[in-house]
């Protein structure tokens, strides 16, 4: 009886170590990418223009040493617009210059000339009123005032650049710059003309709610093609740059609008979706009509 006691412990302290050696050669799975971003993850906190918290400094670090930083924005958040001017804080002492956006370059200038005006959101207010939906982006508080922040921060050299196409419904700022800035009686008999056609475009457009009666899309390529000819005449250089801006513009929605199952309707949806309504997070300027 006590052998076979000592029969089983052996039995048992043998498997016991056989066990253990067999955990022992039993490889450690490496961590995966997730599990190593998850590892490496800092925080901070925004507060006033600074960003505060251990991930702050790193960030900070890597900003200082790039040319250009580029961020990925969620559209119409309030945080990423105070996430922006922190980085502009940072990026002023290493000689800000720029600011690209989402916009046309045409938009962009108009930001651009009010940045510093005391009265920059009553003018804003007031050419988005004239001019609905005349740009996708800078044309909210949020955006506005981060664009304006950011001047303060960088000085003045600082630029806001549009790299986007003009907005659908930039047609009529455009023509009417096109025909302060004519200088012949063909170019702005032919403007006039044009300019005609976007406000009864625009009219019906509206009051039929279809996107795809404005000027962008029902404007024929002949009188396109003979307010082109019109302006090369005697337009000048300048009226000349913002025909070609509406042309563009023109061209790639009606290209995004081509299709068996496309509508002028979808073709412009990816940027209506983009308006500020419910829930969106954004703060229009005040009396601003969208």
């Amino acid at each position: 009886m006590g052998a076979g006691s000592r029969m089983y412990r052996a039995f048992g302290l043998l498997l016991s170590v056989l066990s253990t050696a067999s955990l022992a050669q039993t490889p450690v799975p490496a961590p995966t990418f997730m599990e190593k971003v998850a590892a490496s993850e800092s925080g901070f906190q925004l507060g006033g223009s600074d960003l505060h918290g251990p991930a702050a400094t790193t960030l900070a670090a890597a900003v200082d040493q790039a040319r250009y930083v580029l961020i990925g924005e969620a559209h119409f958040s309030r945080e990423i617009p105070r996430f922006t001017v922190a980085l502009c804080h940072i990026m002023a002492t290493q000689g800000l210059r720029a600011m690209a956006v989402e916009t046309g370059p045409e938009a962009a200038r108009i930001v651009d000339a009010d940045l510093r005006r005391p009265d920059r959101i009553a003018r804003l207010s007031t050419f988005m009123r004239a001019h609905p939906d005349a740009m996708a982006f800078q044309n909210g508080r949020d955006e506005s005032d981060m664009a304006a922040a950011c001047a303060r921060e960088a000085g003045p050299a600082f630029q806001v650049w549009g790299l986007d196409q003009e907005f659908f419904r930039a047609s009529g700022f455009l023509l009417d710059d096109m025909a302060a800035a004519s200088s012949g009686p063909v170019a702005t008999a032919a403007i006039d003309r044009l300019r005609a056609l976007d406000r009864a475009a625009t009219a019906d457009a509206v009051a039929s709610r279809s996107p795809g009666r404005f000027l962008v899309y029902t404007v024929t390529d002949g009188q396109m093609e003979e307010t082109r000819l019109a302006i090369a005449t005697d337009g000048g250089t300048r009226t000349r740059q913002l025909f070609e801006a509406l042309a563009e513009t023109r061209a790639i929605y009606l290209a995004s609008a081509s299709g068996p199952e496309r509508t002028p309707r979808q073709a412009h949806q990816a940027h209506a979706g983009r308006l500020s309504g419910p829930g969106s997070g954004r703060k229009p300027c005040p009396d601003q009509v969208r």
